[in-house]
């Protein structure tokens, strides 16, 4: 007997395309799920144990943290019991804010105002900045920096607290970031309490939090998942989407196709600018991890993850913490360098000791790191890790749902959600182009 239920095919299966499948089969769809690589999960991925990049997620990230409800896999991240943040100067002095969710609004006063490493005027800064991120106010066209000059936020505030989170959000400096959608994360983030604000950190690989997890869920739900499968071509018949696989196949007895792929790759599938018009004229930001086989002697503290206050080339020391929050012993810590242009090109050598000569500058360490730690140290290198979210004029993105198409809808990071590109804003896109109307991606903010 046939299945009379609507099919769905769903191309890409990163975290957009694995919220579509998710939320088409709990609305009745059929979904079959087609992915070029060999496994399930996008541009985050692990390999030899190690993840490409730490995937640090904000507590506020609702959609995604729905994404991981139903894959099983939500407590599989160290939850901090509120907002936990630690920088490291040049000068070797740590700095740590923490703030209780018990207390809510008042936890991230009285965090900011225990900080006695601060001069005090320094604390009344970050009790403003507190006040300006959950206000928002960037105006259309201003950078990250132009708005916070516009603020009057100061250079030591700057340093400490919005570049730190400009770089982990935006995965961009502030000079060239878009400061409307820095705020809107802010805003969600900081009026969310101190739970939302928390940075979330795995606790153990990638794969065994998304992409294993995700296949599972959606074989269980009776998906028809395909790994190894390539869209090579995206065809319009009046109404319907033809879909042409790098094995000659024809899938066209879908009701509805979502395009759920990076913007890169749906520039290719649309050379002619039918259904993405915009796609061919994003651009792409470079992110560059180090993974380094670190002691516990050789960091100053065991929070999980740390920023260099002012740091170049490197913005964050990142270590896979155990539940309760200590780094896991046999685990490679990582550098990370968002924005990381300036890496370009460099040989792997280069750059491990960029690297470690930037920890040894901001720990104080005097001794020369042991042999095996650079023959051992590992570069992994994501030229195209999120979509670039300037300020200035900029190819428009299009909503997540539906497009001038009927039958094709679209769904990624890169589609406009209102956020910037991010495992949220891929997420809300997912379940938002199980629907008709696009605006439900941006109406979760």
């Amino acid at each position: 007997m046939s299945d009379a239920r609507p099919l769905v095919t769903i191309v890409g299966g990163g975290v957009a395309g694995i919220a579509s499948a998710l939320e088409h089969a709990r609305l009745g769809f059929r979904v079959r799920l087609v992915e070029a690589r060999s496994t399930l999960g996008g541009r985050a991925w692990s390999k030899c144990g190690i993840d490409n990049a730490t995937h640090v997620m904000l507590g506020c990230y609702d959609a995604f943290r729905r994404v991981l409800r139903e894959l099983g896999t939500e407590d599989r991240f160290y939850v901090p019991p509120g907002l936990r943040l630690t920088w490291l100067g040049e000068d070797g002095t740590l700095h740590r804010l923490r703030a209780s969710a018990r207390l809510g609004k008042l936890g991230l006063l009285a965090g900011i105002l225990g900080m006695r490493s601060l001069e005090l005027s320094v604390r009344m800064g970050l009790l403003s900045a507190g006040r300006i991120a959950m206000r928002g106010g960037a105006l259309a066209g201003e950078t990250v920096s132009t708005w916070l000059a516009r603020e009057g936020v100061t250079p030591r505030v700057r340093g400490l607290f919005f570049e730190p989170l400009c770089r982990a959000i935006m995965n961009q400096e502030p000079d060239h970031a878009c400061a409307m959608l820095f705020a809107n994360t802010l805003k969600i983030a900081f009026t969310s309490g101190a739970r939302g604000m928390a940075l979330w950190v795995p606790t153990t690989e990638w794969h065994a939090i998304l992409g294993e997890p995700a296949q599972a869920a959606l074989r269980d739900r009776g998906a028809d998942v395909r790994l190894g499968t390539r869209i090579d071509s995206v065809d319009i018949d009046g109404d319907r989407t033809l879909l042409r696989t790098n094995d000659g196949e024809t899938l066209r007895d879908h009701e509805r196709v979502v395009l759920a792929v990076p913007w890169h790759v749906a520039a290719k599938l649309d050379p002619d600018g039918r259904f993405v018009p915009a796609a061919a004229d994003m651009h792409s930001v470079p992110m560059l991890g180090l993974h380094v086989a670190l002691d516990a002697a050789d960091v100053p503290c065991s929070d999980p993850v740390i920023a260099f206050e002012n740091g170049q080339p490197f913005h964050f020391l990142c270590r896979r913490p155990n539940e309760s929050g200590n780094p896991q012993e046999g685990v490679p810590a990582c550098l990370l360098a968002g924005e990381a242009f300036a890496l370009d090109g460099l040989p792997r050598r280069e750059i491990v000791e960029l690297g470690l000569a930037q920890l040894a500058r901001f720990t104080k360490r005097t001794r020369s790191w042991p042999d095996p730690v650079r023959a051992t140290a590992h570069v992994v290198r994501e030229a195209r890790a999120t979509l670039a979210s300037t300020a200035g004029p900029s190819a428009p993105r299009p909503a997540a749902g539906a497009t001038r198409v009927p039958s094709l809808f679209l769904a990624g990071d890169w589609t406009d959600t209102g956020l910037p590109s991010t495992l949220e804003g891929a997420a809300r896109s997912g379940f938002a182009s199980a629907h008709r109307l696009g605006a439900d991606a941006k109406s979760m903010t």
